[in-house]
């Protein structure tokens, strides 16, 4: 079972699912169910296929399998935007997270489109598979991979016996490749990048980063500080690092109170920051300081004890 390491942080039990699933009898009508979600300007349209015993099956063959990969046995780790680490998970609760959970209210058999005749399959951004399990449903989250390309400048075939025939109708490709997982109130995220494109994440890191801008201009030690907020909102990258430093209990506040320190930290690490004289950082707009006025903000320049090796921690 992939267990977390930090105290305190969430995880996600792979174990109970795969036991959950494992005490699942055929048939499984209403206890596997298969949705496709098309993505629009940040609407949802959710399809509801009819599916038979047979493709539950495979479904179930499908998902058993993956489980089973050594993959769902990486530590796992709390969600970070901006960074990964090799041979981890990163998790995280859904609560708060984006509009996950306003999301995932609409992906059910109440409010998907049962009449597909409006499908259009070009369009649909990704499919979930849900399990109604014992302790509460499972969603795996997988992006489509798109085939326009194929159909606009050529074709799609299949072999029946010795000969190579032509598939005049559109179709899905469902695989053992998973994106995201969430149970419990968690999310298991093995492919950040889908994250992004699935949810409206860029809102999210958007809108934390203007709780940022709300507390660092009340602090008004930024000069030229509307010019900062605009950088800072106008950088995918900056946006991450700094939903990471909201999200981090009272790192903001931390900064402030410690800020008289900050000079020394510019001229040990030789930043590209300068002070005004009433002690402000004076942001000149460029995008080394920008990256080193949030590093100083998430305390992230450091010197290693054993060998003073200075260095700045990615996260």
């Amino acid at each position: 079972m992939a267990k977390c390491f930090l105290k305190g942080m969430v995880s996600m039990d792979i174990d109970l699912i795969k036991h959950e699933i494992g005490q699942l009898n055929q048939p499984f009508e209403n206890r596997i169910k298969l949705f496709f979600v098309e993505k629009e300007s940040g609407n949802y349209c959710t399809y509801y296929p009819e599916i038979n015993d047979s493709v539950r099956e495979s479904i179930n063959d499908l998902v058993k399998n993956s489980l089973s990969l050594r993959l769902f046995t990486f530590k796992q780790v709390e969600y970070n935007p901006s960074i990964t680490e090799d041979d981890t998970l990163q998790v995280s609760p859904i609560d708060g997270l984006a509009d996950i959970p306003d999301i995932i209210d609409k992906i059910n058999y109440e409010n998907a489109e049962k009449d597909l005749s409006e499908l259009v399959p070009d369009k649909i951004t990704f499919y979930v598979i849900e399990y109604v399990l014992k302790k509460d449903s499972l969603l795996i989250f997988r992006r489509i991979n798109k085939m326009r390309k194929i159909r606009e400048a050529g074709f799609i075939g299949q072999m029946f016996g010795n000969q190579f025939v032509k598939i005049e109708n559109d179709f899905f490709g469902l695989d053992g490749t998973f994106d995201i997982l969430i149970f419990n109130g968690e999310a298991l995220i093995i492919n950040r990048i889908a994250l992004e494109r699935i949810f409206n994440m860029k809102d999210y890191f958007s809108e934390k980063t203007n709780q940022a801008m709300a507390i660092i201009k009340e602090q008004n030690r930024i000069s030229h500080f509307e010019q900062f907020k605009e950088d800072c909102l106008s950088d995918a990258r900056i946006t991450k690092k700094i939903t990471k430093l909201v999200n981090t209990k009272d790192q903001l506040p931390k900064f402030f109170n410690n800020f008289s320190g900050i000079q020394t930290v510019i001229a040990e690490f030789d930043l590209d920051i300068n002070l005004d004289e009433k002690g402000k950082i004076n942001y000149d707009g460029s995008k080394s300081e920008l990256f080193e006025i949030t590093n100083l903000m998430s305390d992230a320049y450091y010197e290693s004890l054993l060998f003073k090796r200075k260095g700045v921690d990615p996260s």
